[in-house]
């Protein structure tokens, strides 16, 4: 077993879903959005445990994710959140997953593949109310939207959705638009008399700030993973979150370095006094930012180790000069709640815990733990 590894703890993964079930109605429908690899953290295995937790849908990227999780043996209903072509809506129609429609051409082809496979095709409506992104906004496409619904005798759309852009943030105002210009399709889709059993516009923004209303589902992505979506959801929401995920590794090699040597590439850091420093089997080919060179930190013995110089592909220098106990093999966290976890790594690389999470590439084993 290659010693870089990041450890995927069930039970905060139960406690997570637990929390937001907690503030949800009995009756609403949990999706667990499992696309990325599951943000990074293993799809196989995390849209297993989510279903038994207490998800009862999965949300992924694209109609690929999704057959591979039917590979998998998964027969939950999946949602395709992204746009699908011709030959992806095949694979959706012939995996029996919903894809997200948003005009009346891709509901028509849809429906044309399935009446072709002698099955049903599934589908949820997208509506464009702010993001922009993808979605159907306008009304009249919309109606012209629900008229090819009605005559696709091959199609079934039991679902409505949108996406909230803003609902991580403290004006409330952009969110509250886009959920009246979303209640607004909905009425119109009511007087036409479309009854959609699965409506959702939540995501771990929406859900942790009790925005759901009388929806009948969320989407839960980032919160499930023990992450809040912004600084300002984490300081002020009271659901008690808490990372699934611990990526550790163990010192390879031990060195000493004399006042004047150089460590890394381009020999950026230089030793202003004797030093000892400790090589970590681990780099940027890992997902191990290159941004962290010089600015990270690891955790040995329980202590901060500074990264020393720049972060090679598969491997870098942290400083244990005023550690005791450490030797070849001791652990290093890399990422976890005595260490850095990644919304501080990604305070430091300037970006967000999202594309720290999902940046753990597919070499660094994934183990499950209870513990």
């Amino acid at each position: 077993m290659r010693s870089t590894r990041l450890i995927v703890n069930r039970a905060r993964l139960r406690d997570n879903i637990t929390e937001f079930k907690n503030l949800l109605r009995p009756d609403t429908h949990i999706m667990a959005v499992v696309k990325a690899n599951a943000y990074g953290h293993g799809i196989e295995a995390i849209a297993k445990y989510s279903l038994e937790y207490g998800a009862d849908w999965l949300g992924v990227a694209t109609p690929e994710e999704g057959v591979h999780l039917r590979q998998e043996g998964i027969d939950a209903p999946i949602l395709v959140l992204g746009a699908a072509n011709g030959n992806e809506l095949a694979l959706c129609v012939e995996y029996g997953l919903h894809q997200t429609v948003f005009s009346g051409k891709q509901a028509f082809e849809l429906n044309n593949i399935a009446e072709k496979m002698g099955k049903i095709a599934f589908a949820h409506i997208k509506v464009n109310t702010g993001m922009n992104r993808i979605g159907i906004r306008d009304v009249d496409d919309f109606e012209r939207l629900l008229s090819t619904l009605e005559n696709c005798k091959s199609l079934k759309a039991d679902g409505i959705f949108t996406h909230f852009a803003c609902a991580d943030e403290e004006d409330d105002a952009p969110t509250m638009a886009q959920i009246e210009r979303f209640e607004q399709m909905l009425a119109i889709a009511r007087q036409r008399n479309f009854d959609f059993e699965f409506i959702h516009a939540c995501n771990t923004a929406g859900a942790l700030r009790g925005l759901c209303g009388d929806y009948t589902m969320v989407r839960l992505g980032i919160g499930i993973y023990g992450y809040y979506p912004s600084r300002y959801m984490k300081q002020t929401s009271s659901a008690r979150l808490r990372p699934i995920a611990k990526w550790v590794t163990n010192v390879s090699a031990i060195n000493y370095l004399h006042k004047g040597d150089a460590v890394s590439y381009g020999g950026e850091f230089v030793a202003d006094r004797d030093m000892r420093i400790a090589t970590l089997p681990v780099g940027y080919a890992d997902g191990y930012s290159r941004k962290l060179g010089s600015r990270g930190y690891v955790v040995i013995c329980g202590k901060r180790a500074g990264i020393l110089g720049r972060v090679c592909m598969d491997q870098m220098m942290v400083d244990i000069t005023d550690i005791d106990g450490v030797e070849v093999g001791v652990e290093a966290v890399l990422m976890w709640g005595d260490g850095p976890d990644a919304d501080e790594i990604a305070d430091i690389c300037g970006t967000i815990s999202y594309e720290v999470l999902t940046s753990v590439q597919q070499r660094v084993e994934r183990i499950y733990t209870e513990e």
